[in-house]
């Protein structure tokens, strides 16, 4: 009966890794219940799920899966972080780290390889998704923007000439 549950559960840890571009490995001794909840609500805005799982369950989903992980990462407290997109969850992660010893990044994998606490911390110092996309979008509008700039600049000096000579003639009137 219980190796059928820790199947299930290896199963279930197998799609989250499988499902997730980014597992982040977090130490979180001495953690307060009001500060998992913070964590964890920090997290799930930023479209990450946070789990405990025993580490052992989880170094046998990473072999199942052809995935390598470095061994030390998975000693002591570990606490699991599964994500679609990387920098909102590294950054939540770093954030959170900062205000809270007891939690500490130990590394990850992103896209199938192996991550130190260092890269994640990289990671974490990236824009994030809507601050590239709006660079993008500045990029892109900018030659349009000159262009047009360009084009009513004689335009312009037409109607400043048109005002000059607007303002002579309502003086010699």
């Amino acid at each position: 009966m219980v190796k059928e549950s820790k199947k299930v559960l290896v199963e279930e840890i197998k799609q989250k890794i499988a499902d997730a571009d980014l597992v982040l490995f977090s130490r979180y001794n001495k953690l307060t219940v009001a500060d998992d909840r913070a964590l964890r609500r920090k997290l799930r805005s930023a479209r990450a799920e946070y789990c405990v799982y025993k580490n052992n369950l989880v170094s046998i989903a990473f072999k199942d899966l052809n995935i390598a992980y470095d061994e030390k990462q998975l000693t002591g407290p570990t606490a699991y972080i599964f994500a679609k997109e990387p920098i909102a969850p590294a950054k939540a992660l770093a954030e959170f780290c900062k205000t809270n010893e007891a939690v500490a990044v130990k590394g990850g994998v992103f896209q199938k390889q192996i991550i130190s606490a260092d890269a994640v911390k990289e990671l974490a110092s990236l824009p994030g998704r809507e601050e590239l996309l709006s660079r993008l979008v500045y990029l892109l509008q900018s030659p349009i923007t000159g262009l047009v700039n360009v084009l009513q600049g004689p335009l312009r000096k037409l109607v400043y000439g048109l005002n000059e000579i607007k303002g002579k003639l309502e003086k010699a009137a």
